[in-house]
């Protein structure tokens, strides 16, 4: 059980003997994708030749004639050009990763072959499919979950509760006092002992929390008033890039799934994960409903905001590509934490210790940790993206860190 044992993706990688140190696993990937990174040598001349219209030539003859056999369709930049932060990404290298579309029906590996045999390519990278690390949820009816009367909610300590919300005293894991009304077995003081904490601060609206995850009920009555909204498009025409920052009607952040703006919740499949998780971190407390979130706030619209960024779909689900795009689409917008209850479907690493020992990230900002026994992920493009993230502002990755790009 678990992924202890799953391998890393150069376990997994083909055997090449020109381009082995450039290839990784094609294992759960798009098909018909590839993320190249082409060297400081040749970038410029990349850029000449290719723009965001999707062009199939480069400029360089090697790699063009190999576009050519893989019947390519497009070459485009992984992430989106936005003026105000090209400086960093371009300090980062991440403009030198691009996206190439081919023939589905061409192998991965035969087309990972010939691109890595290019000179100017440093790295070519499957676009693996990445997974939910959840366990999928249903409703339970509320005297399924906990025996003990509504009517006896604020009682159950015998203490008046800082806020009123009233199943405040029912969110054991914020104070445990041993109730076995509650759940049982149940160990007082197993906890987060959340309330000193509170009594410091309970939230900040200049903080913005990107949920990467399912989409986020951002019409939740318990949660509306500690979304992130994006007044220009809010406010602009539907179907217009209002802001001008690449994507469409993206109000609470956007759906990477479906690249679309608009955020969804009820696909088949989805098992509303990403509203649970939006809750815990900032349901909005003292407002007389439903529960409290950790950073919620007083009542007094001092919440921690939250940014819906859409990873899973019901079926659809994300690859790596469009989680880099995704994260500097939410670092861009002001995100300064990230919470991730995702990894990839191959390839992981197994221990933070594995992890250490194979690359530490630069030390530009307050990474916090909170990993279980799930699969964290190293792949070529994310590492130098993080540590862009990292360089701009503290950015927290909850759950288990984006430990992609090495």
């Amino acid at each position: 059980g678990g992924c202890v044992n799953d391998p890393t993706e150069m376990e997994n990688a083909p055997d090449m003997s020109a381009g082995s140190r450039k290839i990784l696993t094609s294992a759960e990937a798009e098909a018909g994708e590839l993320l190249v990174k082409f060297s400081k040598e040749s970038i410029a001349a990349v850029e000449a030749g290719v723009t965001r219209s999707e062009s199939t030539r480069t400029g360089i003859q090697p790699f063009d004639a190999a576009l050519k056999e893989i019947s390519a369709v497009s070459v485009e930049r992984v992430i989106p050009v936005v003026e105000q932060h090209e400086a960093d990404a371009r300090a980062s290298g991440l403009h030198r990763w691009y996206r190439v579309r081919f023939n589905d029906q061409v192998s991965l590996d035969e087309a990972a072959r010939k691109l890595a045999a290019v000179e100017d390519v440093e790295v070519v990278q499957y676009d693996g499919y990445v997974a939910r690390n959840f366990t999928e949820m249903s409703a339970v009816p509320y005297n399924n979950v906990w025996s003990s009367d509504r009517d006896q909610i604020n009682t159950r300590s015998g203490e008046t509760p800082k806020f009123n919300d009233p199943m405040l005293n029912k969110q054991w894991h914020y104070k445990n006092t041993g109730d076995e009304t509650l759940v049982s077995p149940i160990k007082e003081g197993c906890d987060i002992n959340v309330e000193p904490a509170w009594e410091f601060c309970t939230g900040d609206p200049s903080i913005i929390v990107a949920v990467m995850d399912e989409g986020v009920m951002y019409k939740h009555e318990d949660l509306a008033a500690n979304m992130w909204v994006n007044q220009a498009e809010l406010n602009g025409q539907k179907g217009v890039d209002d802001d001008g920052n690449g994507y469409v009607d993206d109000v609470y952040g956007y759906n990477f799934a479906k690249d679309q703006g608009d955020i969804t919740w009820t696909d088949p499949e989805d098992s509303g994960h990403g509203t649970h998780v939006a809750g815990t971190i900032s349901a909005v407390n003292n407002n007389g409903i439903g529960v409290c979130g950790i950073a919620g706030g007083s009542g007094n619209n001092d919440g921690v905001k939250i940014m819906s960024i859409q990873i899973f779909a019901g079926r659809y689900q994300s690859t790596i590509s469009r989680n880099v795009d995704a994260i500097y689409y939410a670092t861009s917008m002001g995100a300064s934490i990230l919470q991730c209850s995702w990894g990839l479907m191959s390839g992981a690493i197994n221990s933070d210790e594995q992890y250490l020992d194979e690359r530490s990230i630069e030390a530009n900002g307050s990474p916090i940790l909170l990993i279980r026994n799930v699969r964290v992920v190293r792949s070529t493009a994310v590492l130098s993206f993080l540590r862009l993230v990292m360089k701009q502002e503290p950015v927290v990755i909850l759950r288990h860190i984006l430990r992609w790009f090495v």
